[in-house]
């Protein structure tokens, strides 16, 4: 059975676990942050995904005045393929709306496969950014529209 749940500070060595087998596709989130946004100390949230009470995957976004933006995703490499990803997305997606946002957005490395993956959840890719400089990556700027009103 799925499970998407909010994390909670217990969650930590869990998460930190799932995000240092992928620590070559996310980006750097200093572990201090992650302390902070799972007590809550700041407006962002943090979902994880179960599989079977065993944790599979998690979903880290952060809100501001009229936007989500995903800042890391994901899921453990035998768990992909099975819609997990996208059950994450579209919960922080309907937190993000409910919150107010009409703009939802994450930035990914053009050198990852999982370029094909934000396309096909209605993501469009608006500009090109460089990435930090220990990978050399150029990111891509994700947006999609949600909620029902837009900046002009």
């Amino acid at each position: 059975m799925t499970e998407i749940r909010r994390a909670t500070l217990d969650d930590l060595k869990v998460i930190d676990s799932l995000r240092r087998k992928e620590a070559e596709a996310v980006g750097f989130i200093p572990d201090s942050r992650w302390e902070l946004e799972l007590s809550g100390a700041y407006n962002g949230a943090i979902w994880l995904l179960e599989e079977n009470a065993d944790p599979v995957g998690y979903l880290y976004a952060t809100f501001s005045p009229g936007r989500g933006r995903i800042q890391q995703v994901v899921v453990r490499e035998d768990a992909r393929r099975a819609e997990r990803a996208t059950a994450l997305v579209t919960s922080a997606e309907a937190e993000s709306a409910k919150r107010g946002a009409f703009d939802f957005g994450c930035r990914v490395g053009l050198d990852l496969e999982a370029t094909a993956f934000w396309e096909a959840m209605g993501f469009e890719q608006v500009a090109t950014i460089p990435g930090g400089q220990r990978r050399n990556r150029t990111l891509g700027v994700y947006r999609k529209a949600i909620g029902t009103e837009r900046l002009l």
